[in-house]
C-alpha cells in the first residue's frame, strides 16, 4: 500500500463531520475554555508589509509602519473551531462567547456592554458567519471529493483539475479562506463606517484600526485558514477523542444524496 493510499484510508472517517454525542457538551466546553485562553496571547511576529508599502503612502495618514505586530491567534482559534467541530457544535461555543462577552472579556480586545459597542464587535460578527459559511462550503466539498462515490467516476475525475481531484480541494481551499477574510473584514468596515458616520470615531482612528486589524495581520490570517482548512481531516483525527469517541471511529457513510 503506498503511503498516499495508506494516509487516506486513515484520514476516511473524519471526512464527516463529529455528530452530536453524549460528551459533547463537554468538548464545546473545552473548546470556549481555549478560546478564552487564546483572548490574552499576543504573539510578536514581523510585519510582512515593511519595505512593500512605501513610507509616504496616503493611506498610512502620515503614521510610520511598524516593524512588528502584536498578532493574536483567536481569529485562526475561531476557523479551527468551526472547521474541526462542525457548524452546529462551533455556533453553539460562539453564541455562549457572545453571551458571556456581555460581562467578562472573553475577546482579544475585550468584553463587557462596552465591547459590543466598541468597532471589534463587527469584526466578531463578521467571523460568525464568515466561519460558519465557510464551514459548511468546506465541509460540502471534503464530502464530494473523499466519497465513495469517486471510485465509479471516470479516472480523468482524479487528476489534475477533475472534480473530485484533491488538486482541485486545495485551490478551492485557498479562494474560500480569501473569501472568509473578505468577508469577515467588509463586516469589520461597515462597522467602523457607523462609527464615524455616528462621530464615535475619527476617520484617522478608523484608518488606523482597519491597518492595524485587517492589513497588518493579513498575511498570516490567510495562511493560517489555509491550513487549518487543508488540515481538516488530520486536526479532527488528532483531536478524535474529543469529536467522535474514546473508540475507533466508525467510517461514516459519505454519498452524497
Amino acid at each position: 500500500m503506498s503511503l498516499s493510499l495508506h494516509l487516506e484510508t486513515r484520514l476516511k472517517p473524519f471526512t464527516q463531520a463529529p455528530s452530536w454525542r453524549w460528551f459533547s457538551i463537554l468538548t464545546c466546553l473545552l473548546a470556549g475554555f481555549a478560546l478564552f485562553l487564546l483572548s490574552l496571547i499576543f504573539v510578536p511576529l514581523p510585519n510582512l508589509w515593511q519595505g512593500i508599502f512605501p513610507a509616504d503612502a496616503p493611506f498610512l495618514a502620515g503614521t510610520a509602519l511598524p516593524l512588528k505586530i502584536d498578532y493574536s491567534p483567536q481569529l485562526l482559534a475561531y476557523a479551527f473551531l468551526f472547521c474541526t467541530l462542525g457548524v452546529r457544535w462551533a455556533s453553539l461555543v460562539y453564541s455562549v462567547l457572545l453571551l458571556t462577552a456581555l460581562f467578562f472579556p472573553v475577546f482579544a480586545e475585550g468584553g463587557s456592554w462596552q465591547f459590543w459597542l466598541s468597532p471589534s464587535f463587527a469584526y466578531v460578527l463578521g467571523s460568525f458567519f464568515a466561519f460558519m459559511v465557510t464551514a459548511q462550503k468546506w465541509q460540502f466539498l471534503l464530502k464530494f471529493t473523499h466519497s465513495k462515490a469517486n471510485r465509479t467516476l471516470p479516472e480523468k475525475q482524479f487528476f489534475a483539475l477533475g472534480k473530485r481531484s484533491p488538486l482541485r480541494l486545495w485551490l478551492q481551499g485557498a479562494m474560500l479562506a480569501l473569501w472568509t477574510l473578505f468577508t469577515l473584514h467588509f463586516f469589520g468596515a461597515l462597522g467602523l463606517a457607523v462609527l464615524v458616520l455616528f462621530q464615535q470615531m475619527t476617520f484617522f482612528e478608523a484608518t488606523q484600526w482597519c491597518l492595524t486589524h485587517t492589513v497588518y495581520p493579513f498575511p498570516y490570517d490567510y495562511l493560517g485558514i489555509l491550513l487549518i482548512l487543508w488540515g481538516t481531516r488530520t486536526w479532527r483525527m488528532l483531536f478524535r477523542f474529543f469529536l467522535y469517541s474514546p473508540e475507533k471511529p466508525k467510517t461514516p457513510t459519505l454519498e452524497l444524496s
